[in-house]
């Protein structure tokens, strides 16, 4: 069996014009072409007109192709017009070419490319004159090439009236046709099919040459479009850094990405839109850039059952972020919203005995709390009025004012309105948190009443006072924490990442910072529980040690109160502060303070109780291990276990006895 030979042929028509134009030689040449593929069943031709160097100063090239077959000579296969562009002066001489092209193919067929040339001018003029000439106008060509009452070709030429020949000078001129080239070709005979229009006959071509008639083509399937489908579970996960509505509140959702149908190897790349003025936050009276969070992966490829799947870890920010998903191919792209928030906190309404401040163009609702701490604040209003002004009422000036709580979702509550920063306003962002102060004047409480006061906090459920009233802006601040002391917030890796880059450099880190510091997790993840430790550890005090954070200039007051937001994400204890504080004042460096927090046992516990830190391995006894060795044994130091073959062989563990016993 002969294989069979993809054949094209091209047959080729020229058409040669040498014009006289006055003291120069002008030539305009025209082509016609006209081929078939047998084996693609192609028909395909091609028309075109161009010029000389010299021609190419007064006109422009065009051309008209058409593509007839022998069974219609009036309605063309195809056809097209061509216009080239002369500008010689820039050494650009385009010719004007149609292509043309038919599935039209049947063998021993007679196939035409016929194409017809033309010039056009830069401009033209009416050389008649008279009162006739308006009607029976006689246009002339200023080149000398031709003018349409002389006759086709080199007719007498009279010249632009009045003006030089400018070739950068641009009018509508006239068409001139030059003439026509044909070029014919005949398809070859079979082997071959013939279209037939009944079951089962047989074609017989011009030649005599039979062939069984064409299959009926089986149609081109078109293409199942695929549909993306974005899957974010759960919707709502925490602000990093918050507990939200408890320890066991979602910190990070999973992200998924499905095909339908299900198909493998599509690159998807995944976007993060964070949705401006959610969370309680105004975006125009913000600075920089809205933080979005991170995702693990931004870019993959479905897997063999049609799907991607990442993680994606909030911000510090409360707030609404749209995670969209494009996959190649797809006909269109998944988009789905998760909220970023610490469960439910309620609005703290106006009160009789209490006044609300403290609301900001950036931040226009600012007492958001829990039922607890709602409740608590109402109860110590009504308590301090009943016990320092009995039956009447309290005079406005001498209200307790309640000032920023949270924000509805929760969430950073930065007060310099700069989204990148982390500030003093760390723990109102949780919902627990109201900062009081009395009365017009701010912290204007008789001495005789604050012990009583006290107590009023205490009776109300605050479990946890922080007596600031000798500050620059003199207030308690209160915590309720429904009778604990404090709430361990459940973290992530991804969480830990992007709160201590925050608190050390007061920005979200990018998109690849971010990535490099999660990679350097899973590689020690993998390794074991200390290996994270370690690595917690040498990412947290590169931080400090970076340029960007020394071209902070932070005073050693800054720099402390750095350390402990950064590696114990807390705000410094009063006994803790003072103690580093004195260290560095007696002489100890900073790289003495910032080991002291890296090697803290507070620090070590922060990273081993992070969700996604190893339990950690057995601690094995050495003598067993020693003694395992030798009894020619291996151990293993996951599980503490010797296996020690039968019969061992001392050579293998101990090649000194083969030395001192040479029996062995």
């Amino acid at each position: 069996m002969k294989k069979s030979i993809i054949v094209a042929i091209f047959t080729l028509s020229f058409l040669f014009l040498s014009v006289p134009q006055k003291a120069h030689s002008q030539s305009v040449f025209g082509l016609s072409a006209v081929g078939y593929n047998s084996t693609t069943r192609e028909i395909f031709g091609t028309s075109a007109t161009w010029l000389d160097f010299q021609l190419a100063w007064y006109y422009d090239p065009e051309v008209l192709g058409e593509l007839y077959w022998q069974f219609n000579n009036e309605v063309p296969l195809d056809s097209g017009y061509g216009i080239g562009l002369s500008l010689p002066q820039y050494g650009v001489l385009i010719p004007a070419v149609v292509n043309l092209y038919s599935t039209s193919y049947l063998p021993v067929t007679l196939y035409t490319t016929y194409s017809t040339h033309f010039v056009r001018s830069y401009y033209v003029y009416d050389s008649c004159s008279g009162p006739f000439g308006f009607f029976a106008p006689c246009y002339s060509d200023p080149f000398g090439f031709s003018n349409f009452f002389g006759g086709l070709f080199g007719g007498p030429s009279f010249g632009w009236p009045g003006f030089p020949f400018n070739p950068f000078f641009f009018v509508s001129g006239r068409r001139f046709t030059l003439g026509t080239t044909q070029v014919s070709i005949l398809t070859p005979p079979g082997p071959f099919c013939l279209p037939s229009f009944k079951s089962g006959e047989m074609m017989v071509t011009a030649d005599g040459a039979t062939a069984p008639p064409c299959p009926t083509p089986t149609p081109t399937p078109t293409p199942t479009p695929i549909t993306t489908i974005l899957e974010v579970s759960p919707m709502e996960v925490t602000p990093s850094g918050t507990e939200g509505a408890g320890p066991g509140a979602p910190k990070t959702a999973t992200v998924t990405v499905k095909t339908q149908p299900a198909t493998p190897n599509r690159s998807v790349t995944l976007t993060l839109i964070p949705i401006e003025n959610s969370g309680g936050h105004v975006d125009a009276h913000h600075t920089g850039r809205r933080p979005a969070g991170q995702l693990r992966k931004t870019t993959g490829t479905t897997d063999a059952s049609g799907q991607f799947t990442t993680t994606y870890t909030p911000s510090f920010i409360g707030g609404l972020v749209d995670i969209q998903a494009t996959v190649a191919g797809g006909t269109t792209s998944g988009r789905v919203g998760v909220q970023s928030r610490v469960g439910f906190l309620f609005e703290l309404q106006a009160g009789t005995n209490y006044e609300l401040i403290g609301t900001s163009p950036s931040h226009p609702s600012n007492h958001w709390g829990t039922q607890l701490a709602n409740f608590g604040l109402r109860e110590i209003a009504d308590n301090y009025k009943s016990t320092f002004y009995s039956q009447i009422a309290i005079p406005q000036a001498d209200k307790l004012h309640y000032n920023d709580q949270s924000l509805i979702w929760g969430g950073e509550f930065e007060l310099d309105n700069d989204w990148q920063t982390g500030d003093a306003h760390r723990e109102h962002r949780r919902g627990i948190n109201c900062d009081v102060r009395c009365c017009t004047t701010p912290g204007f409480v008789p001495a005789t009443r604050r012990a009583q006061l006290q107590q009023i906090f205490i009776n109300a459920g605050s479990t946890d006072t922080n007596d600031e009233t000798n500050t620059s802006a003199p207030h308690w601040h209160l915590r309720f924490l429904n009778g604990a002391t404090n709430v361990a917030v459940n973290r992530s890796a991804g969480n830990f990442v992007t709160e201590t880059f925050s608190a050390a450099l007061q920005r979200e880190a990018d998109a690849d910072e971010w990535q490099e510091r999660m990679d350097t997790f899973d590689a020690a993840h993998l390794q074991g529980q200390i290996q994270t430790i370690d690595a917690a550890k040498a990412m947290t005090s590169a931080l400090f040690q970076s340029v960007e954070y020394l071209n902070r200039n932070r005073s050693n007051e800054e720099y402390v109160k750095d350390l402990y937001s950064t590696f114990l994400l807390r705000d410094p204890d009063a006994g803790g502060f003072l103690y580093w504080m004195t260290a560095l004042q007696n002489g100890y460096g900073r790289d003495h303070v910032l080991r002291g927090f890296a090697e803290s046992t507070e620090f070590r516990n922060l990273i081993i109780a992070l969700t996604d830190t190893p339990p950690p391995g057995p601690i094995c006894n050495s003598a067993d291990e020693q003694f395992c060795y030798s009894q020619g044994g291996i151990w293993d130091p996951d599980n503490c276990f010797c296996e020690i073959e039968p019969d061992p062989d001392p050579c293998l563990n101990k090649p000194w006895l083969c030395d001192i016993y040479p029996m062995y």
